[in-house]
């Protein structure tokens, strides 16, 4: 985590089957600093790229202009993570939602 930038620092537990959406206010581009304080895996979803896999680690994310990003946890339990959003101009927007069930096709 980078501890010397000014940003907004969110400490929070995604529920299991739900995902974190994160995103600045005025669509522009920002910074994230990814820390899994678990063991299990978060997924990093990001428009435009490809899903990142993200274990016990921390990582850093550029989320470009229009994009926002996504951190999924598709486990059974409570996955804690810590989060730096920095580099960004206007007000940080965070929430939490249930991970829909993709609906199967009829046999």
């Amino acid at each position: 985590i980078n501890k010397g930038t000014d940003g907004l620092t969110i400490t929070q537990a995604i529920p299991a089957h739900s995902r974190m959406l994160i995103r600045i206010e005025d669509e522009s581009a920002f910074k994230l600093d990814i820390e899994n304080q678990s063991n299990d895996t978060l997924t990093l979803e990001r428009k435009g790229l490809d899903n990142l896999m993200i274990t016990k680690a921390s990582i850093k994310a550029i989320i470009e202009p229009d994009a926002g990003a996504a951190l999924s946890n598709p486990t059974a339990r409570g996955v804690k993570v810590k989060l730096k959003v920095y580099d960004h101009k206007s007000k940080v927007i965070h929430s939490v939602e249930a991970i829909k069930a993709e609906a199967k096709p009829a046999p």
